[in-house]
């Protein structure tokens, strides 16, 4: 049974791929067609160009949302490659890496640290940092938006990572869901978009390294994201 269900998911992930990927060229010729027709539009034909706006705005949106299949098909297609790694200097990139959205409303990181070093698969477990730092500065209305990050065992079942905001928090009945690939508890245009793959791809990643995700959360007073890294195999040449 387990082996049917690991060759249904591979057929899966490989059927993603191929139809994200081969989805992409139709839709940039649409989205060429669109400029062009938006170049050759009458200026005060209003209505006319506001319809080929929004068919570019859909076609960057399903762009979007192709790119985003593409990357969670080719995590579960890739094979996560373990080598002894010291944590600190990756989630200093990681930092780094939502350095722009750091620096849009005033911002404070608190690292509990140091973190300890693990065999993993570093670019992938930079990014389990990249996307739940991201979210913890992007679902936050605080004046001042505050994102701790570290390491602990206290009170859990297992050490584990975690990172933890005082954003606005995720009611019960959605904490299960935000794991599933495109869901969205909020539209499009609330704190900036995105696709809804984000968490779906975290979950994903921390799998690949034998470990699980969960998360403790109350609406209007912040969520913390908690996460073990415990790889089947410590450490391939």
């Amino acid at each position: 049974l387990n082996a049917d269900l690991t060759r249904a998911n591979e057929e899966l992930d490989a059927f993603a791929y191929v139809a994200s990927h081969d989805l992409k060229e139709p839709l940039r010729g649409i989205s060429k067609y669109a400029h062009l027709l938006l170049e050759s539009a009458v200026a005060e034909d209003t209505e006319h160009r506001q319809k080929l706006e929004g068919l570019r705005r859909l076609a960057l949106r399903m762009d979007s949302l192709l790119d985003s299949l593409l990357h969670f098909s080719r995590v579960g297609r890739v094979a996560a490659h373990f080598h002894p790694v010291e944590l600190d200097p990756v989630l200093e990139e990681a930092l780094e890496m939502v350095s722009a959205r750091r620096q849009e409303h005033p911002t404070e990181i608190r690292i509990n640290g140091p973190l300890p070093a693990i065999s993993c698969d570093r670019t992938r477990v930079r990014e389990i940092f990249v996307n739940l730092i991201s979210n913890a500065l992007k679902y936050n209305s605080s004046p001042t938006r505050v994102v701790e990050i570290g390491h602990t065992a206290d009170g859990l079942p297992e050490p584990a990572f975690y990172v933890r905001d005082n954003g606005i928090g995720i009611a019960p009945k959605h904490q299960e869901v935000i794991f599933t690939i495109f869901k969205r508890l909020h539209s499009r245009d609330d704190f900036g978009g995105g696709s809804g793959a984000g968490l779906a791809i975290v979950k994903r990643l921390v799998e690949q390294h034998n470990g699980r995700i969960w998360l403790s959360s109350s609406p209007g007073e912040g969520t913390t994201f908690y996460f073990t890294l415990s790889p089947l195999h410590p450490t391939e040449p």
